[in-house]
C-alpha cells in the first residue's frame, strides 16, 4: 500500500524514538548510591572492608575507585555501623588546613546510626575531621564528631564549610574540638544548618568557641553550650544567624553567648547563663555575658528569652551598639560585676523594645 506524502516511514519513526530515549538517558539524575561502612574502618586498604575513606572518594569521584566499597552514584548516601567508632590517626589532605577525610565535592549523607568520628587525641598531628568544598553538600545524621584540633592559623576545630558549600547537621553532636585561631568546632563561610543538634565543649583562641559564621547559618531546636573563645563563646556572627527554639547557654567569652557584627535572628530560643570572664584573654576585655550587637550589627529578637548572663566590666545580658529590636521577649536575672546588670545602649545604638520587659 502506498505511504500518504509526508508520512515519515516505520524505520524512521523508530530512528526518532531511539534518539529520544537516549537524549532523556543522558539527562535523567544519576541514581544514588548506598554503601554500607564496616565497624571502625577507616584507612583504605585492599581488605575486603569497606571503610570510610573509601566510601567518601568512591561517592566524591561517582565512580569505584575503591573495590572494597560500590560505586558513587549521584547524591549518595554512606550508612556507619551502628554505635561504633572510626578513630583518625593521620592527616589526609591540606584542603583549607589539615583534614582527616576526603574533602567532600558532591552531595554526600552520612547516616551515623549513633556512632562517632573522633580524631586520635593521642595523634601528634593536629586536624579536624571534615571539609566541604565548593559546590559540595554534606549531610550528617544521628553523628557524633570529637576531639579535632587545628593549629596555626587554621580554622574549624571539627569542620570547615567553605564559601558555595552545604553542610547539614541533624540529630548529631560536636563536641571536644580545639582551635588555637578561630571556630572551636565549625568554621562556616557557605549555608550551614542545625536540626536537632548540639555544639558543645570546643574552645578557640580567637572567635567563635563553638561556630563561627561568615555565611549563612540556621539552626532549629539545638544547643550550643559550654564552648568557650576570646569573642563570641557560642557564636560569633558576621554573616547571617537564624535561630528557632534554640539555646545558648553557659559558654564564656566577650560575649559569652552571641557576638553579632552582621545579621542574627533569635525566634522562641534563650541565652542563658552565659558568662565572660575568666577566658581567652576576656579580662582585659571587660565582658558581656549574654549578647553583643556590634556597631554593625542588626539584632531582631522576638518571644526569647535573655536571662542568668554573668558580665565582668560590662553588661550581664545585652551591650548594644547597633540596631536591636526586641518584641515579646525577656531580660532578666542578669548579672555584672562592675556594669549593668541588665542592658546597656551605647550612643551609637538604636534599641527598640515592643512589649518586652
Amino acid at each position: 500500500m502506498e505511504r500518504p506524502a509526508g508520512t515519515p516511514s516505520r524505520r524512521k519513526l523508530l530512528t526518532l524514538l531511539v534518539a529520544e530515549i537516549l537524549a532523556a538517558a543522558a539527562v535523567s539524575p544519576a541514581q544514588a548510591a548506598d554503601m554500607s561502612v564496616a565497624a571502625g574502618a577507616v584507612a583504605s586498604a585492599a581488605d575486603g572492608l569497606c571503610s570510610l575513606i573509601e566510601a567518601l572518594e568512591n561517592a566524591n569521584a561517582d565512580a569505584q575507585l575503591h573495590g572494597d566499597c560500590p560505586a558513587g552514584s549521584g547524591p549518595d548516601s554512606i550508612h556507619l555501623a551502628a554505635a561504633s567508632i572510626y578513630t583518625l590517626n593521620a592527616i589526609h589532605n591540606l584542603t583549607n588546613g589539615n583534614n582527616g577525610l576526603p574533602s567532600v565535592t558532591s552531595a554526600i549523607r552520612v547516616e551515623g546510626n549513633s556512632s562517632t568520628i573522633e580524631r586520635n587525641a593521642a595523634s601528634a598531628a593536629g586536624f579536624r575531621m571534615f571539609h566541604v568544598a565548593a559546590g559540595g553538600d554534606l549531610t550528617l545524621n544521628a553523628l557524633t564528631l570529637r576531639n579535632g584540633e587545628v593549629r596555626g592559623t587554621t580554622t574549624g576545630g571539627a569542620l570547615y564549610n567553605a564559601p558555595g558549600a552545604r553542610l547539614s547537621l541533624r540529630d548529631s553532636v560536636v563536641s571536644n574540638n580545639r582551635s588555637q585561631a578561630s571556630a572551636g568546632a565549625i568554621a562556616n563561610h557557605g549555608t550551614l544548618l542545625l536540626s536537632n543538634s548540639t555544639v558543645s565543649s570546643n574552645h578557640s583562641a580567637e572567635q567563635g568557641g563553638g561556630i563561627d559564621n561568615g555565611g549563612m547559618l540556621e539552626l532549629t531546636a539545638s544547643r550550643i553550650s559550654d564552648n568557650t573563645g576570646r569573642l563570641g563563646g557560642g557564636i560569633y556572627n558576621s554573616g547571617s544567624l537564624n535561630l528557632s527554639g534554640s539555646t545558648i547557654s553557659r559558654n564564656n567569652a566577650f560575649g559569652g553567648g552571641v557576638l553579632n557584627i552582621g545579621t542574627a535572628s533569635l525566634a522562641n530560643s534563650s541565652i542563658t547563663d552565659n558568662f565572660a570572664y575568666g577566658v581567652g584573654g576576656s579580662y582585659g576585655l571587660g565582658g558581656v555575658g549574654g549578647v553583643v550587637n556590634d556597631t554593625s550589627g542588626l539584632l531582631i529578637v522576638a518571644a526569647s528569652t535573655i536571662s542568668g548572663n554573668q558580665g565582668a566590666n560590662d553588661p550581664g545580658g545585652l551591650l548594644n551598639e547597633g540596631v536591636a529590636n526586641l518584641t515579646a521577649s525577656t531580660i532578666t536575672d542578669n548579672y555584672s560585676l562592675y556594669g549593668a546588670g541588665g542592658v546597656a545602649n551605647s550612643a551609637s545604638g538604636v534599641l527598640t523594645l515592643t512589649a518586652s520587659t
